[in-house]
């Protein structure tokens, strides 16, 4: 295999940019070969921008140019392995391309029978204009406090006559605005939450309101300025909002044609069976029997859907939805129709558009077959030689037990206020000898649900500084059991606490870690396996691949007589 020389890879990068749009015979100029396979500057830009971190891609330095390129090859070789195993014949490949091509011409059925016969009206984007009055739109200034005390403050200085947009500028927690002098931009009805809207828009120009909870504080609005809206300046947008909508009735309208086209018959003796054999085994999929399995659950022109069809859909419908509970034939009774619909009539339809042969899906399906191939000889050369042993776990283990350390752990109950001065006074009335919990019922503004109401665990890890805050778990971990501290300030006000309980860190038993060890393991041994097997690949096609040095050289220094490997 030809050995690459040192190129300025980020004059490679400037290239492709530059050329990108008007001279794409340099995107396509070919850097290596494996086989049949060639790989284009293009390719290295696009994997590139793949592996980088967001934010930070382009090619900068020789040694990421030699990652990526290392990267193409390397997946290169595994499809050529795979397809010298002819993997795409294995049962496990064919199964899952099949579903990949069903769920693309399912896909592509919507957008021509769906998307593209939705049309919304002038008519009906008039009557929602009208039913939404949406005939005007107002300009509103707000300022935020943190607390009522500090609006209430705030609007008796607007009553003094000070300027709101000073105020605003000085005052206001909402910095975005602040800056504009309050002002928050335009608005029409539905813009706003609801009970916002009501107070605005019965509201007059220069008028200011009262203090509002709103989930960042407490917010004095001002209306600014108010204008007429004509339809058709929102005509379109409204179009846009109501299509969504328009969606779902068109794709109920096309399924219902669908059925009524097939002859579609449901079998009501199969279905009571599939929910008996429910019951029996206490599976949403059951396990069916040959005979069970054969029971017919739709009939349809030329076709017709087992119990096996049915549970073999429903495994691949949705697998991380939350199916209705065992039995429940009113729930179950749509997701069967809805199998009928997916598994058997739509493909069916999807095959008489054309849609199986259509450009985009046969590209698509070839990329994903590669794809395929590719994890399937992963699983095959890696992931079934792994074998991590419980004496490996072990050994691993208590070799590096103190990887394996229990942070110190707290009980706290706490009290969280709003403003310093609450918090101070309840710290009083806790030395004073009151009792916390109570004061927790009556006072505190954070009440957690269930068995962490008041009292609850803080762990000395980053984690729970995440949570509560350094400045707390410092507070916590620097406390007396039992020492009533505060306030501290925290994100949501003050907080006054106790220390109820305290662990000091410890070294973690076997047990406690052993998934998480055993999974370590698994993934260096995963890497091991990997690395040979690419290795083991790359020593099996080296006549195979080639690296064009003089490509490389001419497209980093610009120059255009190239095409010789293109």
């Amino acid at each position: 295999m030809k050995k690459t020389t040192t190129i300025i890879c980020a004059l490679l990068t400037a290239t492709f940019f530059l050329c990108a749009s008007g001279c794409g015979k340099k995107a396509d100029l070919v850097v290596a070969n494996v086989g049949e396979k060639k790989i284009t500057v293009g390719d290295l830009y696009q994997a590139d921008q793949k592996v980088a971190p967001e934010g930070e891609g382009g090619i900068r330095d020789p040694e990421k140019w030699r990652k990526c390129l290392d990267l193409l090859i390397n997946k290169e070789l595994i499809v050529l392995e795979g397809k010298n195993q002819e993997l795409y014949k294995d049962k496990k490949v064919v199964e899952a391309l099949k579903e990949r091509k069903r769920r693309l011409m399912l896909r592509k059925l919507y957008e021509v029978e769906v998307e593209n016969k939705t049309k919304v009206s002038d008519e009906q984007a008039r009557k929602y204009f009208d039913q939404n009055k949406l005939n005007e739109k107002l300009r509103i200034s707000q300022i935020v406090a943190k607390t009522e005390s500090a609006a209430r403050q705030i609007l008796k200085e607007l009553e003094q006559g000070k300027s709101f947009a000073e105020l605003a500028r000085q005052k206001s927690t909402d910095k975005r605005s602040a800056q504009k002098g309050g002002d928050a931009g335009w608005f029409v009805r539905g813009g706003l939450i609801p009970k916002i809207e009501e107070i605005v828009f019965s509201m007059k120009v220069g008028q200011v309101s009262q203090p509002v909870k709103t989930r960042s504080g407490y917010s004095i609005l001002k209306l600014t300025d108010k204008k007429e809206v004509k339809f058709k300046q929102l005509k379109d947008q409204i179009k846009e909002s109501l299509f969504p909508e328009a969606t779902i009735q068109k794709r109920r309208e096309h399924s219902n044609s669908v059925r009524m086209e097939n002859h579609l018959q449901y079998e009501d003796q199969g279905f009571k069976l599939f929910l008996k054999t429910q019951r029996e085994l206490g599976q949403q999929f059951p396990e069916l029997s040959p005979e069970v399995g054969k029971t017919i659950l739709y009939r349809f022109d030329r076709g017709e859907i087992t119990l096996t069809d049915f549970v073999e859909g429903l495994k691949q419908l949705c697998r991380s939805c939350k199916y209705p509970a065992i039995g429940d034939s009113a729930a179950w009774k749509p997701i069967a129709d809805q199998v009928v619909l997916e598994f058997a009539l739509l493909p069916r339809v999807a095959r008489q558009l054309g849609l199986d042969r259509d450009k985009k899906i046969t590209a698509q399906l070839e990329r994903d077959k590669k794809a395929l191939m590719a994890e399937r000889l992963r699983e095959i050369e890696v992931l079934e030689k792994m074998d991590i042993t419980e004496a490996q776990t072990r050994e691993y283990f208590h070799a590096h037990r103190d990887d394996y350390i229990a942070p110190a752990r707290a009980e706290v109950i706490d009290i969280l206020l709003k403003e310093k001065k609450q918090a101070e006074t309840i710290l009083q009335r806790l030395k004073q000898g009151a009792d916390m919990e109570q004061l927790a019922e009556k006072h505190s503004t954070l009440k957690r649900p269930g068995e962490f109401r008041w009292k609850f665990p803080v762990v000395n890890d980053k984690r729970s500084e995440s949570i509560f805050g350094k400045r707390f778990v410092k507070a916590v971990f620097e406390a007396r059991l039992g020492e009533i501290i505060g306030p501290i300030e925290v994100r949501r006000g003050y907080a006054v606490f106790k220390v109820l309980k305290r662990e000091p860190s410890r070294r973690r038993s076997l047990g406690e870690v052993k998934n998480a060890v055993t999974t370590l393991l698994q993934q260096r041994e995963e890497e091991r396996l990997f690395s040979e097997f690419i290795k083991n690949l790359r020593e099996k096609y080296d006549p195979q691949i080639t690296i064009y040095e003089d490509i490389l050289q001419k497209v980093t220094t610009g120059g255009t007589d190239a095409s010789a490997h293109s």
